[in-house]
């Protein structure tokens, strides 16, 4: 049965788009989490703050519209996020933590192997995305909270070498990591941030990318940020995925409060990993399992979150975190996702009343409606 549009003779909104070239997609999410320790804050989270434990939220709403360059041409991009993630990808952005953000606004320009990218828009590195929908798992790793930099406002050039091997090149705004605070992540100083590295596919099975970041602080002693960040994924069979994060961080002579990040320092070092397990057992079932392995090595504690308690030398904490997601895909638009995860730290760490735990563990459901082939 034909709408009154249609049958009017007038193109649909969809059917306006697609002859414009232009792309059009998104989704609705939004979910329950029961934590077991005592309170409803989280720490060291990455869209998990206080009031986030044993309550509903409607996470995200996402629009993308999108128009592909054609060679010697121009295109763009713009991704907005709305709900409750959209304060921190604000506040990520150096603006006020409101309910809608912006999260990519970038003009692409194409011209043989060669694409550049001009505006706001993610970092290439981890396994993990802010968007929900695109992710294999409700919460996000430790790895991605910790060790991995915030999303980026410059210019971008990627340059297709061979038909398996993407060179990247990037200069943005810096700081890339302290973009949890709004001081760190608005551009107050004159340096830059640099993102560089690629990306080598030999096969539609395999696929390996490494990406380094550095970064000089405002402070007065000129502070420096480093990461290098490594992402191989490999498809076994059409049923069965691994994929492996891992991240090597290091800040120096850099003294400011890094948010969600545990520890900052005259010299802080962060290395951990995140190994993942993807099965498909029918079109509709699937499950996902994360391990994850961090190590924090910090001359001095910045007094954040739960371990505001000042300097204290010398402190290492090693970070553990295994968590099961189930997924059951009931259409193309509608998936539902259940998880399991439990967290262990050497230091105590995580929310827990009035004293903070070396434990943590939730339980977690979440409805995901997408809707353009999200």
């Amino acid at each position: 049965m034909s709408s009154p549009a249609q049958a009017d003779g007038v193109p649909s909104v969809s059917e306006v788009l697609d002859k414009s070239g232009i792309f059009a997609a998104g989704y609705l999410s939004g979910g329950y989490t029961a934590g077991f320790n005592k309170g409803d804050a989280f720490t060291d989270r990455v869209f998990e703050t206080v009031g986030s434990a044993n309550t509903f939220e409607f996470n995200q709403a996402a629009l993308i519209l999108a128009h592909a360059p054609s060679d010697g041409g121009f295109g763009g991009k713009v991704v907005t996020i709305a709900g409750t993630d959209a304060k921190l990808l604000n506040i990520f952005y150096g603006s006020t933590p409101a309910d809608i953000a912006l999260f990519i606004a970038e003009l692409t320009y194409k011209y043989g192997g060669l694409n550049v990218e001009l505006g706001r828009f993610p970092a290439l590195s981890g396994y993990e995305l802010a968007p929900i929908a695109l992710n294999d798992n409700i919460s996000r790793s430790l790895v991605l909270a910790i060790a991995q930099p915030v999303p980026l406002t410059g210019v971008r050039f990627n340059y297709t070498v061979t038909d398996t091997l993407t060179a990247v090149l990037a200069v943005s705004n810096s700081d890339v990591i302290d973009g949890t605070t709004a001081a760190a992540a608005t551009d107050d100083n004159k340096q830059k941030a640099l993102e560089f590295g690629g990306s080598y596919a030999p096969s539609k099975a395999f696929k390996l990318a490494i990406y380094d970041y550095y970064s000089v602080e405002a402070e007065d002693n000129g502070g420096k940020n480093d990461i290098l960040d490594l992402v191989a994924t490999w498809a076994v069979t059409n049923q069965l995925q691994f994929a492996f994060n891992g991240d090597y961080l290091r800040t120096y002579n850099n003294t400011i409060a890094s948010g969600l990040h545990l520890f900052a320092g005259p010299a802080t070092i962060k290395t951990g990993g995140d190994f993942y397990i993807n099965y498909k057992y029918t079109p509709q079932w699937s499950s996902s399992l994360r391990l994850e392995y961090i190590r924090v090595s910090s001359d001095a504690v910045a007094g954040t979150g739960v371990l505001d308690t000042g300097a204290i030398p010398a402190v290492v904490n090693y970070l553990s975190e295994a968590t099961l997601t189930g997924r059951y895909t009931a259409s193309k638009n509608f998936r539902i996702l259940g998880e399991f995860r439990v967290d262990h730290s050497t230091v105590p760490t995580f929310a827990n009343g009035t004293e903070p735990a070396k434990h943590d563990s939730e339980l977690r459901i979440n409805a995901i409606y997408s809707f353009g082939g999200v």
